[in-house]
């Protein structure tokens, strides 16, 4: 197992006076071993550079936490407190990775004269000086060589390094073998149903899935798929490499479920799933009077039964043309394929404002308690990196980018069902191209590696920091 101990250290910065200095312990999460061991949903026989390896994409310990977050509120001490949610982003105080030279309020710089190997791990050490990391410090975690260079920034006059997200496409050019794990069994259906035209897949529970195809404006086909205990899928078992011999296993029931509603039903594709309630809105727009009239339907997936609400609005945004809505902690999120303006309504309040984006084309996505915006279908050839936006308290919007350096962006599918994805892994999409077919995995880089929580301090300019880092495995 992996221990961190962590020393805080403020000087005067005219002086060099250690003016104060503190030790503590602290918890590692599951980010480490589940990077290590990710647990791919299957095995690819490709092409040398799309295949994944874990140990060459990131030499252990040195790259997967070499980096380093600091907040100004404490953390939720959980092993599986992986992914940074809105309130860390809204907290963040600095950041810091590989050397660095710049000028930045938040970022410090590796120490490299002082970082080096230990005895069973490894000692990092960053220095902060005068202008970065001032401010109240509660909390810092661990976390990626990238992530530590990124930080979690929101304008573009403070990012130094934006590749948040580290992305990997793997082209299905032979038959796939599938692992020996039921909840992968099921994430393998998910990607194989996903990746047909019109067909929206989510995870109930670690042997079921749930497809939703949608038949006509008024009806969407759900479809059970449920996985029994018995079956045993790996290496061994050849006659079990296609989709359709895996489908028609006896091992694999399914129940369908024709959902036929009054208002109108929102592509499959834009449908949200939230523990046991799939999520469909659609607007339409009197550009005359300047109504927005928004039509929800909820559908309970314990009992299949309807709740359809029909709610107008007249706005002053005259732009809803080919709209795009995303239902998310009662709110629905509404964008636009040629406009940077987007409407956010409060369901609950039955109130409404409006946010500019940074772009055209976005649509919302779940992200934990509020959503992210990011540009449906990208082609890598297309646009270098496409931006990923979280939004944050007062409707900050933080930017990430996507390294999409190989394959079709596609779809992005953040639903926040991370069941069988293990964070920080999360999916991007999965897709059938004319050439290929693509699974894309991405990994969230700036993550919490570790859960540090201080006894809290202040650093002000007249100061610098440095902060020493001992991981050790025991």
């Amino acid at each position: 197992m992996l221990k961190g101990k962590t020393k805080i250290q403020l000087y005067n910065a005219k002086t060099g006076k250690l003016e104060k200095e503190f030790i503590k312990e602290n918890m590692v999460t599951n980010a480490y071993s589940n990077l290590l061991s990710p647990d791919w949903i299957i095995d690819l026989y490709t092409k040398k550079e799309f295949k994944i390896d874990p140990a060459k994409n990131y030499t252990p310990i040195i790259n997967l936490l070499g980096g380093i977050l600091l907040f100004s509120k404490t953390l939720e001490e959980d092993l599986n407190n992986i992914l940074p949610n809105r309130d860390l982003y809204d907290n963040f105080v600095g950041n810091a990775g590989a050397p660095w030279s710049g000028q930045s309020k938040l970022r410090g710089t590796l120490n490299a004269s002082e970082t080096e190997p230990i005895t069973n791990g490894f000692k990092y050490v960053w220095d902060f000086p005068t202008n970065a990391a001032n401010g109240l410090i509660n909390a810092l975690a661990l976390t990626s060589v990238e992530g530590g260079n990124a930080g979690l920034y929101q304008d573009d006059a403070d990012l130094t390094d934006v590749t948040h997200l580290a992305g990997y496409a793997e082209p299905l050019e032979v038959l796939p073998v599938f692992k020996n794990c039921i909840n992968n069994c099921c994430t393998l259906i998910a990607s194989l149903e996903s990746s047909k035209d019109g067909v929206y897949v989510c995870n109930l529970d670690k042997n079921k899935i749930l497809t939703v195809k949608k038949l006509n404006d008024t009806q969407y086909l759900l479809k059970e798929i449920t996985i029994s205990g018995n079956i045993k899928l790996d290496t061994d078992i050849k006659e079990i490499t296609t989709p359709s011999s895996l489908l028609a296993s006896s091992e694999i029931t399914t129940v369908e479920h024709v959902i036929t509603t009054t208002n109108k039903l929102q592509d499959e594709l834009y449908i949200q799933h939230n523990n046991n309630e799939i999520f469909s809105v659609v607007t339409e727009y009197d550009g005359i009077n300047k109504a927005l009239t928004i039509k929800t339907v909820i559908i309970n997936l314990l009992d299949f039964s309807l709740i359809e609400k029909t709610q107008t609005l007249l706005i002053d945004v005259d732009f809803l043309v080919n709209a795009k809505s995303t239902y998310a902690n009662n709110k629905v999120y509404i964008t636009n394929n040629t406009e940077t303006t987007a409407i956010i309504y409060d369901t609950i309040e039955e109130t409404y404002e409006t946010i500019i984006l940074p772009g055209v084309g976005l649509i919302a996505i779940k992200w934990f308690n509020t959503v992210a915006f990011m540009k449906y279908k990208t082609y890598w050839w297309e646009a270098n990196n496409p931006n990923f936006y979280i939004l944050g308290i007062d409707n900050k919007l933080y930017k990430n980018k996507l390294n999409a350096s190989k394959g079709y962006i596609g779809l992005p599918i953040f639903r926040m069902d991370y069941a069988t994805y293990k964070a920080p892994i999360i999916t991007c999409s999965t897709t059938d191209d004319v050439s290929y077919n693509y699974i894309n995995f991405n990994i969230l880089t700036p993550y919490l590696a570790s859960i540090n929580n201080l006894q809290a301090f202040i650093k002000y300019n007249t100061q610098t920091l440095k902060i020493t880092y001992e991981i050790t495995n025991y």
